[in-house]
């Protein structure tokens, strides 16, 4: 990503205030402790820059995500919206925001100014950008090109899981709130539903301010996957604890976690020995983790899963080290679209939510044997499965290794799984679950 650079050093960071409500303009010095932190904080340095249709915002104290999402719910009420990346610099969360019209980016520097945008909390700075133009390389949840053409049909990124992965059927759509009514999207969509919010913004044409439909009730996002609606005051960040090393690492750890639900981050801690932070996409893939390995052991340890008090999201950067095995203690796998295994609706409803057992499902392989198989255990350290069995895949399936590996106890094919998933097997990754088929 570019490096935006709008001065943001040695830049004052009141503590956090409270929540819940609609944007509203922030008056001078109330409920910070500190009204000239906030003074400070709203002197925009941008005199010098002339208008330009490109806005930087940075939001002070943002108790709740920022994203692609969050930012086109506020800037599309003022004006069309082209471009949105969300970026964080030196702990600092901006965004910037590509209008259609310099008009509309005038006036979204006017009226978005000193706003919250939820109550008491998430206060933007807007300013005009010294950027001509505004890169996407891609449409992520904190990167979008909103451009007619600018990304095939069909082929946007799913950020989030479809209610469809864990049957809990249908939720109503967002609703933004003021005179909008209605809502972006219903039941089956996840939290990025940009072609819905596309088409909003299309209906609402360039010339709406704030004003014309109020800023309602915009509400912090929920990270349910089933729209966005009111935030569940539910964290997605789960402590483990029991990852002695060199046994353990991020990948290893993802090995574990990723058959129940999408694993943006996770990093281990320096200040608590054998500790490990993990931020799931969803919510549900928290429940699914420590409802299914709460009893869980590997290694002669029994691990202990937490959800975090403290975090709803991992947001500022943890303190990076290296690990005994020599890999770093931080790694990012939001982007992992070929490991994280509910990206898709279609991908979501192919992966079923397992208790740890005996039993191993393999599968993303090309033809291989027994033999094959039975090495790849051994190269990784991991017990050698007691049974390989080849389940007979259709004639025309272009991935013919499908099967299941028989352990004798479930600790034994727990640590096969940590082990062996996600490594490499004539040039295809091995993928490994749980499965519910018995001796």
């Amino acid at each position: 990503m570019e490096n935006y650079d709008h001065g943001m050093e040695g830049q004052d960071q009141p503590p956090h205030r409270g929540h819940n409500g609609p944007p509203f303009k922030k008056p001078r010095g109330d409920g910070m402790n500190n009204g000239s932190v906030m003074d400070h904080f709203l002197e925009r340095s941008d005199e010098k820059i002339p208008p330009s249709h490109i806005l930087l915002i940075t939001v002070i104290n943002p108790k709740y995500p920022i994203n692609v999402e969050v930012i086109f719910k506020v800037c599309t009420i003022i004006g069309k919206v082209k471009k949105i990346v969300c970026f964080e610099r030196m702990n600092v969360t901006q965004s910037m925001v590509e209008f259609e019209t310099l008009e509309s980016a005038s006036k979204a520097r006017t009226s978005l100014h000193g706003c919250d945008i939820y109550n008491n909390c998430c206060t933007m700075k807007v300013e005009y950008s010294k950027l001509q133009t505004l890169n996407v390389r891609e449409n992520n949840a904190m990167n979008w090109n909103f451009e007619e053409g600018a990304d095939q049909e069909g082929k946007r990124p799913v950020i989030l899981n479809s209610p469809d992965y864990s049957n809990y059927g249908s939720f109503p759509g967002p609703n933004i709130g003021g005179n909008v009514g209605g809502g972006i999207g219903g039941g089956n969509m996840g939290v990025l539903n940009i072609a819905g919010m596309q088409n909003m913004a299309n209906k609402m044409g360039n010339n709406m301010g704030i004003g014309d439909i109020g800023m309602g009730a915009l509400q912090p996002m929920g990270y349910n996957g089933y729209g966005m609606g009111p935030l569940e005051e539910r964290s997605c960040v789960i402590l483990v604890y029991g990852l002695e090393p060199p046994k353990w690492n991020c990948d290893r750890l993802f090995n574990l976690i990723c058959q129940y639900g999408n694993v943006n981050k996770i990093f281990f801690m320096k200040n608590k020995p054998n500790t490990a932070m993990v931020e799931m996409g969803v919510v549900d893939g928290v429940d699914n983790v420590t409802r299914n390995l709460h009893d869980i052991e590997a290694f002669g340890e029994k691990l202990r899963f937490d959800v975090s008090k403290k975090h709803m999201r991992i947001v500022n950067p943890p303190l990076e080290f290296t690990m005994t095995d020599g890999t770093s203690s931080v790694k990012e796998y939001f982007s992992e679209r070929n490991l994280n295994r509910f990206v898709t609706p279609d991908m979501a409803r192919k992966n079923r939510i397992i208790h740890p057992s005996k039993v191993l499902h393999f599968f993303n392989l090309s033809k291989v044997t027994e033999t094959d198989l039975a090495n790849l255990f051994r190269q990784q350290g991991a017990s050698i499965p007691k049974q390989i069995k080849f389940v007979p895949a259709k004639a025309d399936a272009k991935l013919q290794g499908v099967g299941l590996c028989y352990f004798d106890t479930v600790e034994e094919a727990t640590e096969a799984l940590i082990l062996v998933n996600h490594c490499v097997l004539e040039k295809r990754n091995i993928k490994l679950c749980y499965s519910p088929a018995r001796y």
